[in-house]
């Protein structure tokens, strides 16, 4: 599927490049940009980083995705991609250091995956998260088991007709196949949503820079052809 536009809605700002540089014949085809995530109470959001340092959505760390700017005692748990429960890897803020296991960097802040930031303290703010938009064919690689996902762009709608999850369809069966989480942030609570015969119960809509728990009875693969223009 070739996308021409980005859903904005206000979370995020993205801007094409094919500039040319100083009367020569160098183009950047970068799509740079942020993502704006709102939080308001203290407690749980679950966050998506949808835009990388480094073209390829895999070197990310926790202090290049977030920053350092953040209350003490501010959290961030990120998981293993699958398990029963997932393995938790979490980072506390002390006085602007991250202080974090090597795994929170590799698990968590690439492409496709998702993370839960613990709001501490104050009132309403906004976590921006500035970088490079992946394009070309993206392969999002969903295991059994329990584990956070998001889209590997930065794109509103829905999960299966508009971000192009496709789930296996394994027939007629009395167990859910899969089911997909949102998390309504700070207080809760979880919208559990069903896939069962090869379809979506409800299906869920999802914010840009938003993650969300995804239980699998089986893998799949979540292929994405993005291009923006």
């Amino acid at each position: 599927m070739r996308t021409k536009t980005l859903l904005l809605a206000a979370a995020l700002s993205a801007a094409g490049f094919a500039t040319s540089l100083a009367q020569s014949n160098v183009y950047s085809l970068n799509v740079v940009g942020y993502i704006n995530v709102s939080t308001a109470t203290n407690g749980f959001y679950f966050i998506a980083n949808q835009l990388h340092n480094n073209s390829t959505g895999t070197g990310n760390t926790i202090e290049s995705v977030l920053g350092t700017n953040h209350p003490n005692g501010t959290r961030v748990f990120a998981y293993t991609p699958a398990g029963v429960p997932p393995a938790t890897y979490q980072s506390l803020m002390n006085n602007g250091v991250w202080l974090s296991p090597a795994n929170v960097n590799l698990n968590g802040l690439q492409a496709g995956q998702g993370f839960v930031y613990q709001k501490v303290t104050g009132g309403p703010d906004t976590i921006t998260m500035v970088g490079e938009v992946l394009q070309g064919a993206l392969n999002n690689t969903v295991v059994a088991g329990i584990g956070i996902k998001s889209s590997m762009v930065p794109q509103a709608g829905l999960l299966t007709t508009d971000l192009g999850l496709q789930l296996a369809n394994v027939g007629v069966t009395s167990q859910d196949t899969y089911q997909a989480y949102n998390w309504v942030g700070g207080s809760g609570p979880f919208t559990g949503r069903k896939f069962i015969n090869g379809n979506w119960i409800v299906q869920p809509n999802i914010s840009v820079g938003e993650s969300f728990w995804l239980s699998a009875a089986a893998g799949a693969t979540w292929l994405r052809n993005f291009t923006v223009q």
